[in-house]
Formats: C-alpha cells, sequence, structure tokens
C-alpha cells in the first residue's frame, strides 16, 4: 500500500482521478488476462480478411449503371427513359439541369438523337462532349 500512497503523492490525484485510475487498471487488467487465456486455450484468430476487395466491390457498383433508365449494355443512360436520379449521376449534371432535361423532354416529346439534348439550356458543346459516352438514345421500339 506504500507504493499506491507514494504515487497518489507524487502525481497528486484527486479522489476521483484515483477511483477512475483504478477502474481503467482493473479494465486493462482484465483485457490482458482475457488475451492471454485466449492465447493459450484456442487457435489463432483469422486474420485473413482484405479490406481492398471490399473497396474493389464497393467501387464496382458505384460505376454500374442505375437500372432504370441505362442501358445495361454499354452503361449509358438513355435520355428518352431515364428520371431525375439517373440525369443527376451523370458529370456535369445536377438537379436543376435534370429538371430541364426532364421539363424539355416532356414539352417536345422523345430525343431523336443524341446532339438534341445540347438543345436544352445549360448544355453546350463542352458540357456534351463530356456526356456524349454515358447517354444514349432509343427509338419507341426500344432498338
Amino acid at each position: 500500500m506504500n507504493v499506491f500512497r507514494t504515487v497518489r503523492d507524487f502525481f497528486v490525484f484527486t479522489r476521483n482521478e484515483q477511483k477512475i485510475l483504478f477502474v481503467l487498471s482493473v479494465v486493462f487488467l482484465a483485457g490482458a488476462g482475457i488475451k492471454a487465456y485466449r492465447a493459450a486455450t484456442g487457435p489463432p484468430p483469422d486474420r485473413s480478411f482484405e479490406y481492398a476487395q471490399t473497396d474493389s466491390v464497393f467501387a464496382a457498383r458505384t460505376r454500374a449503371p442505375m437500372t432504370a433508365g441505362a442501358d445495361t449494355a454499354h452503361g449509358a443512360v438513355d435520355l428518352n427513359k431515364a428520371g431525375r436520379m439517373q440525369f443527376i449521376a451523370l458529370p456535369g449534371i445536377g438537379p436543376k439541369l435534370a429538371d430541364r432535361i426532364l421539363a424539355y423532354r416532356a414539352a417536345h416529346g422523345r430525343f431523336r438523337t443524341v446532339h438534341d439534348v445540347t438543345k436544352v439550356a445549360g448544355i453546350g458543346p463542352k458540357k456534351f462532349e463530356r456526356l456524349r459516352e454515358k447517354i444514349t438514345v432509343t427509338s419507341e421500339t426500344g432498338h
């Protein structure tokens, strides 16, 4: 007990700090005891989990096209079928521009060619070049 008294006098702990220090010491010693017990009695734990594999699965899922309004063969968004969220997923298209594309489609009917999207206010030549590979247009028959 002289050791505890010497430590207490050296560090000048308050009564509450002494209680907390005691509880933390008990928890630490209990954890060390459990770890030693497991090491002595059981097989080593399987630590073969690889985070890189999980990351690659996540990356593949985020690059996958959304099913509604997407041409699954090419991963392109169909201008005549896509909804607001599919347009927002395209580069450079935000909620307001997606709403303008939908409004244009509602007012003028189906897009005949991919280039018709440039008739929507806010889609100029530069933005169209970024979108060209990511959008498609299907006919009414679906071909």
